[in-house]
Order: structure tokens, then sequence, then C-alpha cells
């Protein structure tokens, strides 16, 4: 089957890994909220809580233009590039744009540093949607389908969430890593 395929060529990927995450982490930040990263105050002596941001029109309106954008390098008579790149190739453009983010991290928190960090984000939510595009391109699957199968995920591994969850309690990050993991463990098992 197709998703058997594609799993055998990613897991065969060193980058697999990465993939997984960056898919599951654009599609959720999309679907649900925009996170205000944690920061600390000036004195650096407390720290400010994460806010969750409803999505405006104008982070819709941003998010319909990458859309646009993407369809239109797609499509037929578009980017000459984005017309010969295969899901594979594209990977290893994922993977670098990871690391990009990454070194971008590390520079962190200059003014300067925090704008490089917000477009290597754009480049790395960029190269998902055409990962997800160029595979919807040559092995048909339902561009939607990544979209859901990231929200169901993390619904599934949260379960500790007041809004989805099944009423466990995670007080501790390595408390929800230990019942993210165990959730995961389940679905391999099964």
């Amino acid at each position: 089957s197709f998703q058997r395929l594609v799993h055998v060529k990613l897991m065969s990927n060193v980058s697999s890994l990465v993939l997984g995450t960056c898919l599951g982490v654009v599609g959720t930040a999309v679907v649900f909220y925009w996170i205000v990263p944690q920061r600390k105050s000036q004195d650096r002596s407390t720290e400010v809580p994460r806010q969750q941001v409803a999505v405006s029109t104008e982070h819709m309106e941003s998010l319909d233009e990458v859309i646009r954008l993407l369809n239109r390098c797609v499509n037929d008579g578009g980017c000459p590039w984005t017309a010969s790149v295969t899901p594979s190739e594209m990977v290893g453009w994922l993977s670098s744009e990871c690391m990009e983010v990454q070194q971008a991290l590390g520079d962190l928190p200059s003014e300067v540093a925090l704008q490089k960090l917000s477009l290597e984000l754009g480049d790395l939510l960029f190269c998902t949607l055409m990962l997800i595009r160029l595979v919807s391109r040559e092995h048909g699957l339902q561009p939607h389908l990544p979209w859901v199968d990231a929200v169901n995920k993390v619904k599934r591994r949260t379960p500790y969430m007041r809004e989805w969850g099944d009423g466990s309690l995670a007080t501790t990050a390595d408390h929800a890593k230990a019942l993210w993991r165990a959730a995961k463990q389940r679905e391999l098992d099964s």
C-alpha cells in the first residue's frame, strides 16, 4: 500500500524523525493555535507563562497566501524546480531547514536572531507544506490527511489535556513525555 511504501522509504532515511516531528508541529500549530514562546522577564528571574493566541484574520490570510504560492509553484506551468523535485529530495531540504532552525535557536535571544529564526521557521513551514503537496502529486495522498493525522496523534498521545483527554494527569514535563511514549508504544504494539 502507499502508506507502507512511504513508511518504509521514510524510515530508511535518517530524516524520518525530523519529518514526523515537523509535520506534527506544523499541523498542530496551524490547525489549533499559534503559541507565543515562553520568555523570561528582563531580570530573567521569573517566567512569563505561555499564552494561547487566537488565530487572527491576518494569520489566516498569511496561511492562505502560503497555500496559494505553494499551489502555483506545484501546478502545471509553475516553478520548473518544483516540477522536477521528488518527495525524497524534499525530505533532504526539510532536514536542512530543521538544522538551520536549530542553529538560529542557538543564537537567541537577540532581536536579529529572532528575525533569522522567523525566516528559518518560514522556510521549514513552506518545505513541510511542499512535501505534503509533492506526495499528493506523486502518490495521490489526499493533502488534508497529514493535518488530520497530526491532530489525531496529538490528541491520542496527550490524554492529560482537559479539552480532549481521558482524565489522565501530567503534572511535570517528564510525566507528559512518559504518557506520550506509552501511547506511542501502544500504537506500535497494536
